[in-house]
């Protein structure tokens, strides 16, 4: 951007110093040729002068006395004449063959014929105005100056709107990329260079962003078809299978194998609930049936319900809770509340090596339980997508294996607790473990 700066500068230094010059040289040649008429009228003038004053008196004798005295008395120091006997004598001023004037230094010699005879010869010398040039001159300067000025003042006006366009536009295509950063817009009435430069880094910084989001999201979306693929094959071919030798003769199936087939049914009732559940959800049209419940119960209820697992891990649970939240009740969907517990404890459990801590406290008007387990954690670059639809973390130490499952279970307990007006955050170090921090309003009418 200074670079820029700089040569536009340049640039018009340059054209108005030219514009300058051409109008200076325009001006003094219009003076010269100004100069050069006046001195061909005052040739002519006195020539004729000379010529009267000759045939009045006969001779050249009074000349001098009226040329000081005539109406050339003013300019006398640039007229000048000689008889033609003198002109003769002198080959300076002798005419060539077949010429009737000739171009001195300092003006045309012009001869003066009276009765046909060729009697002398007047000059006149022109004077030239230097006053005249050098004002000339420094207009023209002055005007190049003013031009310049006047280009440079427009420039840096066009360039400072310019620079707020361009910061106009860098805010808008943040604000359209990350719809939730801070925006720039505030601040572009007053933007600078730098602070366009700035703002076009930001958006150029926020594209890339977005085109490494929608990359991501194209190898979720990839994964995510031969995921849902995979889950939807193994109940189907299951299901398939066992009425398939039904058809071919059995009189009836076991009851073995019909439990086989309501549990391969109930896990793609679950999958396809799921699915139904996060888009609605999302969209903003999951319905809530809210009413009291004690929060407190309905963790323990999980956790007990969850214990069984961890007792054959070797899992060490703990619950505690502050003295104000011993019987703190919500208002709340009170089965999709038991889902987002479901998801975030049966996580901690089985990404456990030895403990899993549950604490719930008050704040403000908020209830706040925290989920902490010492498994392997999750590393800082993958922080950002835990929630994310159909992502699935890696496994334990291994930094190849992903979790089985197809990576809703998070993205749904996100959903549920921001339609209940709550949130959810997650925190990890690697090889230490992982806490998960679960905010719910204590009253949150939709």
């Amino acid at each position: 951007m200074q670079a820029f700066t700089l040569r536009l500068h340049l640039a018009l230094a340059l054209i108005s110093i030219a514009a300058a010059c051409v109008l200076g040289g325009l001006v003094l040649r219009m003076q010269e040729r100004a100069e050069q008429v006046e001195l061909q009228s005052v040739e002519l003038l006195w020539n004729s002068y000379a010529k009267t004053v000759y045939e009045q008196a006969g001779s050249w004798e009074p000349m001098n006395r009226r040329l000081l005295t005539g109406a050339f008395g003013a300019k006398a120091d640039r007229l000048s004449w000689e008889s033609a006997a003198e002109q003769s004598a002198s080959s300076r001023l002798q005419p060539e063959a077949g010429q009737e004037s000739r171009q001195a230094k300092t003006g045309r010699s012009i001869p003066v014929l009276s009765g046909g005879q060729l009697v002398g010869y007047t000059q006149a010398t022109a004077e030239q105005d230097w006053k005249a040039r050098r004002a000339i001159v420094s207009g023209a300067a002055l005007f190049g100056m003013l031009l310049y000025g006047t280009a440079f003042l427009y420039s840096r006006r066009m360039l400072k709107q310019n620079h707020r366009d361009m910061y106009g536009f860098a805010a808008e295509v943040c604000k359209r990329m990350q719809p939730d950063a801070e925006g720039l817009a505030p601040l572009w009435r007053q933007a600078k260079a730098a602070d366009a430069a700035a703002a076009v880094q930001e958006a150029l910084a926020a594209a890339d962003r977005l085109h490494a989001t929608i990359s991501r999201l194209e190898t979720v979306r990839r994964s995510m078809v031969a995921d849902i693929a995979h889950e939807l094959r193994t109940p189907i071919a299951i299901m398939r299978t066992q009425l398939d030798h039904a058809l071919q003769g059995e009189p009836s199936l076991p009851i073995e194998k019909i439990v086989g087939l309501h549990d391969e049914t109930l896990r793609l009732s679950k999958l396809v609930h799921d699915l139904q559940d996060l888009s609605l959800a999302e969209s903003g049209n999951l319905p809530l049936h809210k009413a009291w419940f004690a929060y407190s119960t309905l963790i323990e209820e999980v956790l007990e319900f969850l214990s069984v697992e961890g007792e054959e891990q070797a899992i060490a649970v703990s619950f505690s809770k502050a003295r104000e939240v011993q019987e703190v009740c919500i208002f709340a969907d009170k089965e999709r509340v038991r889902s987002i517990l479901l998801n975030l404890l049966g996580n901690a459990f089985r990404h456990a090596r030895s403990r899993v801590r549950v604490e719930l406290s008050l704040m403000d008007s908020e209830t706040a339980i925290t989920v902490n387990d010492d498994g392997w954690g999750i590393e800082q670059e993958e922080l950002p997508y835990v929630f994310d639809r159909f992502y699935r973390g890696r496994k334990g130490m291994n930094l190849q294996a992903r979790g089985t499952g197809l990576g809703l279970g998070l993205a749904i307990v996100r959903e549920y607790a921001q339609v209940h007006g709550g949130s959810v955050c997650v925190s990890s170090t690697f090889g230490i473990g992982t806490t998960f921090t679960l905010c719910l309003p204590v009253m949150y009418e939709s």
